[in-house]
């Protein structure tokens, strides 16, 4: 097989399990650079430092705009209340315009009544009209009814009187009305006005931050990919990329998905040897002792790897790992077909590779950007 020999990081014993591949991956940090640490955890300190700033001001632009739009009903009901009061007072407008004008229609039938009274019988009408009588009891009939006349004239002034002193009474309490929540509705309106420059200052101050925060995401990835490199890796996506162009397959999402899977359950350490391969070039040196090797560069990486698959074809069962990549099978064959070849049969319990497979189809993101 031209060089190509299988191996194994662990020896018989399989490989890591999945859970166990993640919370490495999550703890990993590039001891092999040691100047690139401080700058690398203070990157990362500050991009979580602006994660959680970012999540905070997202909860106070939330709870603001809850208060907004409260706010907001109050406006539509203050304005309800005093569109209510406003009809109430131009109705009591228009009742005491209605019992002023009675007043005035009793007072002037009063005054021409009183006219026509002295017109016909005279300044003295009311005693000459007692006088008149020609019986005591006609006397008392007489008075009785001028009485009840002057009663009842005096009753009904005063009662159009008094209607209209309440509706001018009541028309002054609407109209302090209307002019309390006139002003209660201004308060209301500059307060919403002011919680939405508030709220508007509040979204810029946050896409700023985000963009603080996305630009500190991407220098850590910076960082990350700069020691990487200088540990002789890359992350599982973009060498899957690589890797895939070498052997002239596509870069398909499911190929995408093989290739990074294989690399998470080797997750290697060796130098630019994601699928720890044992096949030997020029300058490579031994890795452990099983004989995983660690090449001089990502490009002699990149062949040995190949070299390894189409060395061994034949004798060790690598034709249909070949044949699945170049026509992008799908993710669960080639998975398969790389766990019935001799690369690492029976490692990971029997489930090398496609036991990873589902997980990393779900979270290809995470995974793509994870390396040893």
């Amino acid at each position: 097989m031209g060089g190509a020999t299988t191996r194994t990081r662990y020896g018989s014993t399989g490989r890591r399990p999945a859970a166990l591949i993640i919370a490495l991956a999550a703890l990993f940090a590039a001891a092999s650079v040691a100047d690139a640490r401080t700058p690398i955890e203070h990157a990362r300190h500050q991009a979580a430092s602006l994660g959680r700033r970012v999540s905070d001001a997202r909860t106070q632009a939330v709870e603001l705009q809850a208060t907004i739009l409260a706010l907001a009903a109050d406006v539509s009901a203050a304005r309800r209340s005093l569109d209510r009061v406003q009809a109430r007072l131009v109705a009591a407008q228009h009742a005491l315009a209605a019992a002023r004008g009675a007043l005035e229609d009793v007072q002037t039938r009063l005054a021409l009544r009183a006219r026509q009274a002295f017109q016909a019988i005279g300044p003295g009408a009311s005693a000459a009209y007692l006088l008149g009588a020609d019986s005591f009891a006609d006397l008392m009939d007489r008075t009785v009814m001028l009485n009840s006349i002057q009663l009842s004239d005096a009753a009904l002034a005063a009662d159009v009187q008094a209607r209209a002193a309440r509706l001018a009474s009541t028309e002054a309490a609407l109209e302090s009305s209307a002019t309390e929540r006139g002003r209660l509705l201004a308060r209301i309106e500059e307060r919403r006005v002011e919680l939405l420059a508030a709220f508007a200052a509040q979204q810029s101050a946050l896409e700023e931050l985000v963009g603080e925060h996305r630009g500190a995401t991407l220098r850590v990835g910076r960082l990350e990919r700069r020691m990487a490199r200088r540990a002789g890796v890359l992350p599982f996506g973009d060498w899957a990329e690589r890797f895939l162009e070498h052997m002239g397959a596509p870069a398909c999402r499911d190929n995408m998905v093989v290739v990074v899977a294989w690399q998470a359950n080797e997750f290697t350490q060796a130098r630019w040897n994601p699928l720890a391969t044992t096949h030997r070039m020029k300058g490579s040196t031994g890795f452990n002792s099983v004989g995983v090797r660690n090449y001089r560069s990502l490009t002699q990486g990149l062949r040995a790897s190949a070299e390894t698959l189409t060395g061994g074809a034949v004798s060790y069962g690598y034709t249909a790992i070949l044949d699945a990549l170049h026509r992008c099978a799908r993710d669960v064959i080639t998975a398969e077909a790389i766990r019935a070849s001799a690369w690492c049969r029976g490692c990971s319990n029997g489930g090398y590779v496609t036991q990873l497979i589902p997980i990393v189809r779900a979270y290809f993101d995470r995974y793509a950007d994870l390396h040893p």
